[in-house]
């Protein structure tokens, strides 16, 4: 199927500026990703039904609950007004001005995140007004993550106590009760860590990851 002009401008304007600080195409979506290990930046061209053009979302998916989609686990940028497609020169234009908007909220979201404090601090102020399931998950996980055991277990008896009884949400609650498990005994929680990492990894098509890393 021959690809429409607007989406050629999108696929060279974004690969010309992202190439260079390796963040990857997800096969021939609108989708790229910047893949941290634990955590990948997503950073999406949406389309529209209706017109031909795109809006832009970013966000972070982490990595430590086995899924083979890419979550919007926490959002940092979300381009509201749709660019038209209206000619090439216009939209050439306007795709660039979103692509100089995405690049340093990229290389922010890596710097801010590769220090485990700083992730922490993120995660625990912008998923505090959210009450659901997964927000009590993801708290708990970085609490982990940075070495606050006491608040990781909290936030993962949260999750354990949720009301919450959907069939997927049994499957939460049985990590998180596996966690607490493992932190009671004081075992090294880390290979638990890398498994639920490594099996959402490989249900992405994505490499490997060690914890030694962390």
């Amino acid at each position: 199927m021959p690809i429409s002009p607007h989406q050629k401008i999108i696929n060279t304007i974004v690969r010309e500026a992202f190439k260079p600080i390796g963040v990857k195409r997800k096969g021939q979506s609108r989708v790229w990703l910047d893949d941290n290990g634990l955590w990948t930046t997503v950073i999406e061209f949406q389309p529209s039904r209706w017109k031909k053009g795109t809006s832009l979302n970013i966000a972070v998916c982490f990595q430590w609950y086995p899924k083979e989609y890419y979550s919007f686990d926490v959002r940092f940028f979300r381009e509201i007004k749709f660019v038209e497609f209206e000619s090439e020169e216009q939209f050439k234009h306007q795709v660039q001005v979103l692509v100089d908007e995405a690049k340093p909220i990229i290389l922010h979201i890596r710097n801010l995140f590769s220090d485990k404090k700083s992730l922490k601090e993120h995660v625990i102020n912008k998923l505090n007004e959210n009450s659901s399931i997964w927000s009590k998950y993801n708290r708990g996980m970085v609490c982990l993550i940075s070495g606050d055991i006491d608040q990781a277990i909290q936030f993962f008896q949260q999750v354990t106590d949720d009301i919450e009884d959907r069939e997927w949400t049994k499957e939460v609650k049985g990590i998180a009760q596996k966690l607490l498990k493992v932190l009671a005994s004081e075992e090294n929680y880390l290979p638990f860590i890398e498994s639920l990492v490594n099996k959402s990894r490989e249900l992405k098509k994505l490499k490997p990851y060690s914890t030694s890393k962390i």
